[in-house]
């Protein structure tokens, strides 16, 4: 009798286990959870904003709000007339975005160096439901003026004749190759905190913010051709397939960055490999990136894009890249500093 009650006490308590166990891990997992928000984000969102509307729109005191991720000493520089600012680093905090008066029902604009931090903050603040697009170029599309923080307030603008590392159709290749099965991996074990997408979204963005997701076209191609096949990143194209087929970097699988967080694409890649993502002026890649790495995955985006990696209009993508030319340097639509 007292064995049996042991075996039945045993059993008790392994039920009590498995029932405490259930109640505390929800029928969906947060980072599916957020998967799926930023799927239904990116299905229809916009994310960049031309530089020749928002000059229009700030000549002709009509602009949204604009809002500056740069340093804070790239700010008092010089800044966009109107834009308050928030350093990158604390885009994901919502009492920082209060204190700075950024609205949450209103449409913004934000900005940054060269379009690429401020692509990633755009990302995050339209995960935790601003109404956001970030600026194309970012600030050396308006002003190339170092002395007072322009072009890219210390950050290298972009340059055609120096920047791509490959020209003609060196490092380029039209082979086409195919992501594993869906299905073939789990996703990321991410520690996410939030009642809703929006907050597990800035949970997910603080857990990496301080460390900026990116990797210039020049580290790429060395890591690639340094004869040591074993630190190779996995590259994404999330341009069309279009243009992925026309040509692509060497061993780069193709996702449209729109299909970027679907749950059959992330079940595709390998959570414990490095990705490398690009497009084609550093934009959408970098969407993509900060969806992986929001979603608990190694990323980096190619700083530029494709047109960071060549300079072969042929495999362009029939986007035109940054011209240095086209600057503005109206310093009417600019606050300067001392």
């Amino acid at each position: 009798m007292l064995k049996q009650l042991k075996i039945f006490v045993l059993l008790l308590s392994l039920a009590l286990l498995a029932a405490c166990s259930d109640s505390t891990s929800p029928a969906t997992p947060d980072v599916e959870v957020l998967a799926n928000h930023l799927d239904e984000m990116l299905a229809d969102w916009a994310p960049t904003y031309s530089p020749d509307q928002l000059y229009t729109e700030i000549k002709n005191e009509s602009a949204p709000f604009i809002l500056s991720v740069r340093a804070q000493e790239a700010y008092q520089a010089a800044h966009l007339k109107e834009a308050v600012n928030v350093p990158f680093a604390q885009v994901a905090d919502k009492a920082a975005l209060d204190a700075a008066g950024v609205p949450t029902d209103a449409p913004i604009v934000d900005y940054c160096y060269t379009g690429h931090s401020g692509q990633a903050a755009a990302v995050i603040l339209k995960a935790m439901g601003y109404d956001v697009t970030n600026l194309k170029f970012g600030m050396m599309a308006f002003y190339s003026d170092a002395q007072h923080g322009g072009g890219a307030g210390g950050v290298a603008p972009f340059d055609a004749q120096n920047d791509p590392p490959n020209s003609g159709t060196d490092g380029i290749e039209t082979t086409t190759h195919d992501l594993p099965a869906t299905g073939t991996y789990e996703l990321p074990n991410v520690s996410l905190t939030g009642d809703t997408p929006e907050a597990l979204a800035a949970s997910a963005a603080q857990a990496w913010i301080s460390s900026f997701p990116i990797i210039s076209a020049t580290a790429l191609f060395q890591t690639l051709n340094d004869g040591d096949a074993s630190n190779d990143p996995v590259i994404i194209s999330v341009r069309s397939g279009t243009h992925y087929q026309a040509g692509h970097i060497p061993g780069a699988y193709n996702i449209p960055w729109r299909d970027i967080a679907k749950i059959d694409n992330l079940t595709r890649l390998d959570p414990d490999k490095q990705y490398v993502v690009y497009c084609y002026t550093g934009h959408t890649g970098q969407v993509a990136t900060v969806v992986l790495k929001m979603l608990g995955y190694d990323a980096k985006n190619l700083k530029f894009g494709m047109m960071g990696w060549t300079s072969n209009s042929d495999y362009l993508g029939g986007v035109t890249p940054f011209d240095a030319e086209s600057v503005y340097n109206d310093t009417a639509v600019l606050t300067l500093g001392q």
